[in-house]
């Protein structure tokens, strides 16, 4: 087979053209995507909320002071000793 000229400045266009295209493809911006669906976003809209809350309930602090300095504060012994059982059997 014999290549002339004129084939050879072919094979060299085409080479050129593959080499080209190559670099294009290896120079796109590859970017990270990340999707959050709608109960992810209803989450977090509900976590910021929850942060605005106070840790402490100030009032009903108020009234168990209140309640314990007018000597009405009552605790139920056993619902006490079930709560403490309880916390100590998750332990």
């Amino acid at each position: 087979m014999k290549i002339n000229n004129l084939q050879a400045g072919k094979i060299h266009k085409l080479y050129q053209n593959q080499k080209k295209n190559a670099l294009e493809k290896n120079t796109e911006k590859k970017t990270d995507k990340m999707d959050i669906s709608i109960k992810a976003k209803e989450i977090k809209e509900i976590k910021a909320s929850l942060k605005e809350l106070p840790d402490v309930r100030q009032e009903k602090i108020a009234d168990i002071k209140t309640a314990i300095k007018n000597d009405e504060y009552q605790v139920n012994p056993r619902l006490l000793a079930e709560k403490i059982l309880k916390d100590f059997t998750r332990e």
